[in-house]
Protein backbone atom coordinates (compact mmCIF):
# COMPACT_ATOMS: atom_id res chain seq x y z
CA UNK A 1 0.00 0.00 0.00
CA UNK A 2 0.91 3.26 -0.92
CA UNK A 3 1.89 5.96 2.24
CA UNK A 4 -0.55 9.06 1.87
CA UNK A 5 0.86 11.97 0.17
CA UNK A 6 0.45 15.14 2.97
CA UNK A 7 2.55 17.73 1.37
CA UNK A 8 1.42 21.55 1.64
CA UNK A 9 -0.02 21.09 -2.19
CA UNK A 10 -0.73 17.50 -2.61
CA UNK A 11 -4.51 18.27 -3.53
CA UNK A 12 -4.50 21.68 -4.70
CA UNK A 13 -5.15 23.53 -7.97
CA UNK A 14 -1.16 24.03 -8.71
CA UNK A 15 -0.54 20.55 -9.86
CA UNK A 16 2.22 20.02 -7.93
CA UNK A 17 1.87 16.08 -5.74
CA UNK A 18 -0.82 15.09 -8.15
CA UNK A 19 -0.71 12.21 -10.95
CA UNK A 20 -2.25 13.01 -14.07
CA UNK A 21 -4.51 10.10 -15.36
CA UNK A 22 -5.30 10.17 -19.10
CA UNK A 23 -8.40 8.70 -20.16
CA UNK A 24 -6.92 7.51 -23.73
CA UNK A 25 -3.02 6.73 -22.88
CA UNK A 26 -2.46 7.75 -26.43
CA UNK A 27 -2.57 11.40 -25.46
CA UNK A 28 0.48 10.85 -23.26
CA UNK A 29 2.81 11.30 -26.17
CA UNK A 30 2.91 13.74 -29.00
CA UNK A 31 2.59 12.05 -32.58
CA UNK A 32 5.59 11.53 -34.57
CA UNK A 33 6.52 14.03 -36.96
CA UNK A 34 5.95 12.94 -40.57
CA UNK A 35 8.80 12.86 -43.11
CA UNK A 36 8.03 16.06 -44.84
CA UNK A 37 8.72 17.70 -41.33
CA UNK A 38 11.49 16.17 -40.49
CA UNK A 39 13.40 17.46 -43.78
CA UNK A 40 15.39 20.53 -43.60
CA UNK A 41 16.54 23.38 -45.80
CA UNK A 42 19.88 22.69 -47.42
CA UNK A 43 22.50 24.46 -45.53
CA UNK A 44 23.96 25.20 -48.59
CA UNK A 45 21.68 26.73 -50.65
CA UNK A 46 22.69 31.04 -50.74
CA UNK A 47 19.13 32.53 -50.71
CA UNK A 48 18.26 30.79 -47.07
CA UNK A 49 21.34 31.36 -45.63
CA UNK A 50 20.64 35.70 -46.58
CA UNK A 51 17.64 35.45 -45.60
CA UNK A 52 18.54 34.10 -42.62
CA UNK A 53 21.40 37.13 -41.68
CA UNK A 54 18.57 39.46 -42.72
CA UNK A 55 15.94 38.15 -40.37
CA UNK A 56 18.79 38.50 -37.88
CA UNK A 57 19.72 42.05 -38.46
CA UNK A 58 15.72 43.09 -38.39
CA UNK A 59 15.44 41.39 -35.30
CA UNK A 60 18.79 43.22 -33.41
CA UNK A 61 17.37 46.45 -34.93
CA UNK A 62 13.70 46.64 -34.01
CA UNK A 63 12.43 48.59 -31.16
CA UNK A 64 14.54 48.95 -27.74
CA UNK A 65 17.49 47.35 -29.12
CA UNK A 66 17.43 49.73 -32.12
CA UNK A 67 16.60 52.76 -29.69
CA UNK A 68 19.91 51.82 -27.74
CA UNK A 69 21.88 51.79 -30.98
CA UNK A 70 20.77 55.10 -31.50
CA UNK A 71 22.58 58.43 -30.37
CA UNK A 72 19.43 59.44 -28.12
CA UNK A 73 19.29 56.16 -26.69
CA UNK A 74 23.66 56.56 -26.04
CA UNK A 75 22.95 59.55 -24.49
CA UNK A 76 20.06 58.45 -22.44
CA UNK A 77 22.46 55.90 -20.83
CA UNK A 78 25.13 57.99 -20.06
CA UNK A 79 22.59 59.97 -17.72
CA UNK A 80 21.14 56.65 -16.33
CA UNK A 81 24.59 56.05 -15.26
CA UNK A 82 24.95 59.08 -13.78
CA UNK A 83 21.86 59.48 -12.19
CA UNK A 84 22.92 55.56 -10.45
CA UNK A 85 25.86 56.64 -9.45
CA UNK A 86 24.57 59.36 -7.53
CA UNK A 87 21.70 57.00 -5.86
CA UNK A 88 24.44 54.79 -4.87
CA UNK A 89 26.65 57.17 -3.55
CA UNK A 90 23.73 58.61 -1.35
CA UNK A 91 22.37 55.36 -0.22
CA UNK A 92 25.76 53.54 0.40
CA UNK A 93 27.66 56.11 2.00
CA UNK A 94 25.63 58.95 3.55
CA UNK A 95 25.17 57.02 6.78
CA UNK A 96 29.23 56.82 7.05
CA UNK A 97 29.26 60.31 6.12
CA UNK A 98 27.05 61.22 8.81
CA UNK A 99 29.01 59.32 11.19
CA UNK A 100 32.38 61.39 10.32
CA UNK A 101 30.57 64.28 10.68
CA UNK A 102 29.18 63.86 13.51
CA UNK A 103 32.49 62.41 15.24
CA UNK A 104 34.28 65.54 13.62
CA UNK A 105 32.02 68.03 15.32
CA UNK A 106 32.79 66.47 18.44
CA UNK A 107 36.32 66.30 18.35
CA UNK A 108 35.34 69.98 17.26
CA UNK A 109 33.32 70.79 20.53
CA UNK A 110 36.41 69.54 22.48
CA UNK A 111 38.38 72.27 21.74
CA UNK A 112 36.08 74.87 22.39
CA UNK A 113 35.33 73.69 25.83
CA UNK A 114 39.24 73.33 26.86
Amino acid sequence: MKPLKHGAFANTATGYGKKTHYANPSLKYSPKPSKAELKTPKEDDPKSQQKKVEDADTDLNSGFGNYLRSSQGVEMMKMFIFANTIMLILTMAWPQVKLQYIWFMQWWDSFKEG
